[in-house]
């Protein structure tokens, strides 16, 4: 494994670490435990999952609570979960869902012989009656049971006769949903084991817990470091290419892949600070970080491989991932949004990940255009930057730290798509700074920072977001010197 470094016409080689040896007998991954409870949950930040693991470390919230309605789920001083709510007239909805944070072996099965009962620790103040159902939405598939009961105050119980057929619990919600007349209400649920679903016999489950207990494949850890980027690794299955130059309008660069990689991740770096964090921290000026915008292709034979969105105007970087790339010959082209004829240096990236289990984490620097919060509007940039997932990785969680100069009271949260369900750009899943996925498949994600709904400010040209993704992967085999 080697890392190149290309100025010109210079090639220098730096040796970066040892290959892992070949040979190996493999064994049976543990076993799934036996669950047939299912838990609603909550993280302090109030991003909410479903798991068969009440005492998850990393969903602690003991209740919560949450003001629904027309002028309440704007909530400026609180970064709890946002409440859902629609409907017209004197029928109102109110729903509150809760992602995958648990996989099964196999699907779980109920039918109206064998109901999914549900237990809700549920205070509810509305300014009318008001009905509580269950619901399980999966893609455009939105099953509801029936009206619960309430069997004591603040419990209610009922059965759920209907999954979707067949259900993919990797990509389901569940929710709760209540109906009223009230224009606003307040709601509080009991979580940390209080709430919960129950299955008509237990079936096989692992939580996050149990498969982060599993992940521990790490023979050679080692890394790759840039000014906007770095990557930890858990073996050294990987290589990286560099290149510099100065760029008036596009650059292309030549590069050979020598095997078959499970990832690719390529960027541009062109700045790393906001204009206004400059004027503000340094007194500088530099006018480009108004004015320039750096972007990436990635070509094999002219035919398009990716591409990173922008360039825009005021973001020195740019970054594409793409999976499943066969060994050869790559371009890699940089390319300028300018508004003026002033060159700019730049340094563009590119890292191939080779094994099935290499790339532990990625942290990377985005730099923001424009963004606000206020009352009943904001503006919601959509998810541009890529997260590469591969077929064995089985849960990730994504962290966003904020630098910002922005006035006002600045709060950001993620924007994403989560496939078979629909698109969440505008902080309407919670204020969280962090989000884990539980969603199996190859596929490169896309996140983007967005206004959480507790903030009331303005930003342009102010702000960077540090990102980092780090991921669990299906358990190792166990591997043994050859005899």
């Amino acid at each position: 494994m080697m890392s190149r470094i290309v100025t010109g016409a210079t090639v220098v080689l730096v040796a970066l670490g040892p290959v892992l040896p070949a040979g190996a007998t493999h064994q049976s991954p543990p076993p799934w435990p036996s669950h047939q409870r299912i838990y609603l949950a909550a993280a302090d930040t109030g991003a909410t999952y479903w798991t068969v693991d009440p005492n998850d470390p990393e969903l602690s919230l003991d209740r919560l609570v949450q003001r629904c309605g027309v002028v309440e789920s704007w909530r400026f001083t609180d970064p709890q979960k946002p409440c859902f709510s629609g409907g017209v007239g004197e029928d109102r909805i109110y729903s509150t869902f809760f992602s995958p944070g648990t996989l099964f072996a196999d699907p779980p099965t109920w039918g109206p012989n064998a109901p999914l009962r549900f237990h809700l620790d549920l205070d509810v103040e509305a300014l009318a009656e008001f009905e509580v159902s269950v619901v399980l939405q999966q893609g455009g598939d939105l099953r509801e049971s029936a009206t619960a009961t309430e069997v004591a105050p603040g419990i209610f119980e009922g059965e759920f006769l209907s999954p979707p057929r067949p259900w993919d619990a990797s990509a389901s919600l569940f929710g709760i949903r209540i109906k009223t007349s009230s224009e606003r209400l307040i709601t509080d649920l009991r979580l940390r084991g209080a709430s919960w679903l129950e299955l008509p016999q237990p079936v096989g489950a692992k939580a996050v817990p149990d498969l982060l207990a599993e992940d521990v494949h790490e023979p050679a850890p080692t890394s790759f470091v840039t000014d906007t980027r770095g990557f930890t690794f858990n073996d050294a299955e990987w290589e990286s290419w560099s290149f510099e130059g100065e760029l008036g309008e596009t650059a292309s660069f030549e590069l050979e892949v020598p095997h078959a990689a499970e990832a690719v991740v390529a960027w541009v770096e062109m700045f790393d600070r906001s204009f206004v964090q400059d004027v503000v921290r340094e007194g500088s000026v530099d006018q480009r970080k108004l004015t320039d915008g750096g972007a990436v292709r990635l070509l094999r034979g002219g035919e398009e491989v990716a591409h990173s969105a922008g360039p825009y105007l005021g973001q020195g970087m740019g970054g594409l991932a793409t999976l499943g790339l066969a060994p050869g010959p790559l371009t890699l082209e940089v390319s300028r949004l300018g508004l003026t004829d002033e060159s700019i240096e730049f340094t563009a990236h590119v890292v191939a990940v080779f094994g099935d289990r290499t790339l532990e984490s990625m942290r990377w620097r985005q730099l923001g255009e424009y963004t606000f919060r206020a009352p009943v509007i904001a503006s919601c940039p959509g998810p541009s930057e890529p997260i590469p997932v591969t077929e064995e990785v089985l849960s990730w969680k994504v962290d966003l730290d904020t630098d910002t100069e922005a006035p006002g009271l600045p709060a950001w949260t993620m924007s994403y798509d989560l496939p078979g369900v629909g698109a969440f750009p505008c902080g309407e899943e919670s204020g969280s700074d962090w989000i884990r996925f539980t969603t199996p498949g190859e596929e490169v994600w896309y996140v983007g920072p967005t206004p959480a709904k507790h903030g009331l400010y303005a930003s342009a040209f102010d702000t960077a977001f540090d990102w980092e993704v780090r991921y669990t992967y299906t358990p190792p085999p166990e591997e043994h010197p050859d005899a």
